[in-house]
C-alpha cells in the first residue's frame, strides 16, 4: 500500500475516533436561552393575537331551560316544556353530575353555518329533534328555518355547570378561522423551534422574526426549510404500556430516528431504528437493559445523553410524588416538574384533568413536554379527569387521552405495586353521570381489592379524579358516587390513601372508619386556576385547605410516610407523617 495512503487512513480514523468519543452537544434546550434576542422575539410573538372566529350573531336570550331527571349519556328522552323558565345566557347552576336541558325557537333562518356552543362540560345539540353533526370541540353545522326548535343538551361532569354562550358562524368565516388557526399554529412552531436552538444560525433568527412580522405561508415555508434537517424532539418521558416501560417522546419530524446506547456517554456505539407511524414515537426500554447511557438522533438533531433508568424495585425507603389538574397551566406545571429532576423519586402519579380541552391534541403534546422534565428517570401514571373528556360527548371515548398516555391495562383504570405500596387508580368519567355501576370497571375494582398484591401490601391507594370528600368549593361535599362505592370499603380492603384532585387546591383530612384510618388527599394544584380564597362549603371540614400551586412528595419507610408538599418556589406548604395502624 501507498505509504502516502496509510498516513491518510491513520489520521482520518484517529479524526473519527475523536469525534465518536466527544459528545455532540444537543440541537435544542429545553426552555429557551435568555439572550436578548430571543427574549425580544419570543416577546413580539407574544403580541401576535391568537385567530378568533368572526361572529355572525350571539344567541343569549329566551331560553328555556330545565334539568333532566335520570338521564345517560344515550338513554334519554326530550322533556315537557310547557312549565319551565325562561332566561337569558349566560346561564350556570350547582347541579353536579347532571344533564341540562336549553330550548328555543329559530327567529331568523340559519343559512350554512355553525353553531359554537359553550357549555361545563360539554353539550349534544338538535335541531327540531335530529342530533347535529359535531365538527370540532363544541362547533356544530346548522342550517334552520324561522320557526325551527333548536336544543342544546348539557352534560355536567362537574360541581357548577350550564349554558354560557350560543354564537353564530357562518361557514365561509368559519372555514377562514380554521385556517388561520391553522397558520398560526404552524408560526408559532416555527419560532418555538427557532427560539430552542442551542446555537440558532443569524440566518435563522432573520427568518423567525420575518415570521413574527407577517405570519404567512410562504414565510413560515422559509423557517421550516432552514430547519428541515433539525428536527425538535421532546425529552423522554418514561410510561407503562401494558405491563412494559416504553420511553415516548414528540417529534416535530416524521419518519424515523435512532436511539443510541452503551456504558460511556461519550462512546454510545449501539444503534436501535425507532420508526413512528403517528406521534409520540414510543421505544421499549427493556432494549436498554445492557446500556447505562443514552440519546435520540433524528437527521442533524441530537438530544442530550439521559441515564438509562433502572426498574428494579427498592423495598423502602422510596418516594414518589403526586399531583392533579395540570389543565393548560404550562408554565407553572413545568416548574412543577422540574423539581423532580435532582430527586430520586421511583414514579409519579397524576390524578386527572391533565389537560383542559380532552380535545385538543396540541394540549397534550404540551402535557408530554412538561413531562419531559423529568428526562425519562422514573415511569408516569396519568389518570383521567373529566377534562380529559372535553369534546367527546358524544360516546364518552377520550381519543387523544387513549392516543397519547398509554397505561399498565391499556385502559383508563388500572393497577401497580411498588415496594410494600399498592394502587389502584379508577375512573368515573367514563360514564354519564360519572359513576361505575355500567361498565365492567366496578367488577374489576372489587377483584383487585381481593388480589394477593393488594393484600400482601402495607399501603393501599385508590387514585382517581374526583374526591369522595371535598371542602374547597362551594356547594361541593365531594362526589357522592365515589362515597357510595367507597365507604363501606375503607375498613374491609384496608384503604389507606384515596388521592384526587378536581378541586383546585390542596387539601388533606384524616377519618376513621371502624378501625380503618383513612386519609384524603387532594393535589389539585398542579397549574389550572386555583379557587377563589375565602370561598368554601361548611362541611365537611378538611384538616388542612391550602389555595396554592403545589407538588407533592411521599417517602415510604416501612411503616410509615412523610408526606410533604412544596409550592413551586420550593417553599413546603405543608407537611405530615402518617404511621400504619
Amino acid at each position: 500500500m501507498d505509504f502516502k495512503r496509510v498516513i491518510v487512513l491513520l489520521l482520518l480514523a484517529a479524526f473519527g475516533c475523536r469525534q465518536q468519543d466527544s459528545i455532540i452537544s444537543p440541537t435544542y434546550t429545553i426552555l429557551p436561552p435568555q439572550d436578548s434576542a430571543r427574549l425580544a422575539l419570543a416577546e413580539k410573538w407574544k403580541a401576535v393575537k391568537t385567530p378568533a372566529p368572526a361572529i355572525t350573531q350571539s344567541i343569549d336570550q329566551g331560553w328555556r331551560y330545565v334539568a333532566g331527571i335520570n338521564e345517560s349519556l344515550t338513554d334519554f328522552e326530550f322533556p315537557e316544556w310547557e312549565q319551565t323558565e325562561v332566561l337569558d345566557l349566560p346561564h350556570r347552576v350547582t347541579l353536579p353530575n347532571t344533564a341540562m336541558w336549553y330550548q328555543r325557537l329559530v327567529v331568523d333562518p340559519i343559512d350554512s353555518s355553525v353553531l359554537e356552543v359553550n357549555a361545563d362540560d360539554g353539550a349534544q345539540v338538535f335541531l327540531n329533534g335530529k342530533k347535529l353533526e359535531r365538527l370540532m370541540d363544541d362547533r356544530f353545522y346548522a342550517t334552520a328555518t324561522a320557526g325551527d326548535t333548536l336544543t342544546i343538551r348539557v352534560l355536567n361532569n362537574a360541581m357548577a355547570g350550564g349554558l354560557r354562550t350560543v354564537k353564530l358562524i357562518s361557514l365561509a368565516n368559519y372555514l377562514d378561522y380554521k385556517n388561520q388557526l391553522a397558520l398560526y399554529r404552524k408560526a408559532g412552531a416555527a419560532v418555538d423551534q427557532v427560539l430552542r436552538l442551542s446555537e440558532p444560525s443569524a440566518k435563522a433568527m432573520e427568518a423567525a422574526s420575518l415570521l413574527v412580522e407577517h405570519p404567512t405561508i410562504e414565510n413560515i415555508t422559509k423557517v421550516e426549510a432552514l430547519l428541515s434537517a433539525y428536527p425538535m424532539l421532546s425529552a423522554p418521558v418514561l410510561l407503562n404500556n401494558k405491563g412494559h416501560f416504553e420511553l415516548n417522546w414528540l417529534s416535530t419530524g416524521s419518519g424515523q430516528a435512532a436511539i443510541l446506547a452503551g456504558n460511556d456517554p461519550s462512546h454510545l456505539t449501539a444503534e436501535f431504528i425507532v420508526t413512528a407511524q403517528q406521534q409520540p414515537f414510543r421505544f421499549p426500554l427493556d432494549q436498554l437493559s445492557e446500556a447505562s447511557f443514552y440519546r435520540i438522533r433524528q437527521l442533524d438533531t441530537w438530544t442530550e445523553v439521559y441515564e438509562v433508568p433502572k426498574m428494579e424495585q427498592t423495598a423502602s425507603p422510596f418516594s414518589f410524588t403526586l399531583w392533579a389538574d395540570s389543565q393548560g397551566g404550562w408554565n407553572t406545571f413545568s416548574q412543577l416538574m422540574a423539581q423532580t429532576k435532582d430527586d430520586d423519586d421511583k414514579f409519579s402519579l397524576g390524578a386527572g384533568d391533565l389537560v383542559a380541552n380532552g380535545s385538543d391534541s396540541l394540549q397534550w403534546k404540551s402535557l408530554l413536554t412538561s413531562l419531559g422534565q423529568a428526562k425519562g428517570r422514573f415511569p408516569f401514571y396519568l389518570v383521567p379527569g373529566n377534562h380529559d373528556y372535553d369534546g367527546y360527548y358524544d360516546d364518552l371515548v377520550p381519543i387523544n387521552y387513549n392516543n397519547y398516555i398509554t397505561t399498565p391495562s391499556g385502559k383508563n383504570y388500572f393497577s401497580w405495586q411498588y415496594g410494600n405500596c399498592a394502587f389502584i387508580a379508577i375512573d368515573p368519567n367514563e360514564a354519564f353521570p360519572i359513576g361505575f355501576d355500567s361498565s365492567d370497571q366496578k367488577q374489576w375494582f372489587l377483584s383487585e381489592i381481593e388480589s394477593a398484591e393488594w393484600k400482601a401490601a402495607t399501603w393501599h391507594f385508590v387514585v382517581l379524579h374526583q374526591p369522595p370528600l371535598s371542602q374547597g368549593w362551594p356547594g361541593y361535599h365531594g362526589d357522592g358516587v365515589v362515597r357510595q362505592l367507597l365507604d363501606s370499603l375503607y375498613e374491609s380492603a384496608d384503604i389507606d390513601f384515596v388521592v384526587a384532585g378536581h378541586t383546585h387546591d390542596y387539601e388533606r383530612l384524616t377519618r376513621n372508619y371502624g378501625g380503618q384510618q383513612v386519609n384524603f388527599l387532594i393535589v389539585g394544584g398542579a397549574g389550572g386556576g386555583l379557587e377563589p380564597e375565602g370561598e368554601m362549603s361548611e362541611e365537611p371540614v378538611m384538616d388542612t385547605v391550602i389555595r396554592k400551586h403545589h407538588l407533592a412528595r411521599m417517602f415510604v419507610q416501612g411503616d410509615s410516610i412523610h408526606l410533604e408538599v412544596k409550592d413551586p418556589d420550593q417553599d413546603i406548604i405543608d407537611q405530615f407523617d402518617f404511621i400504619k395502624q
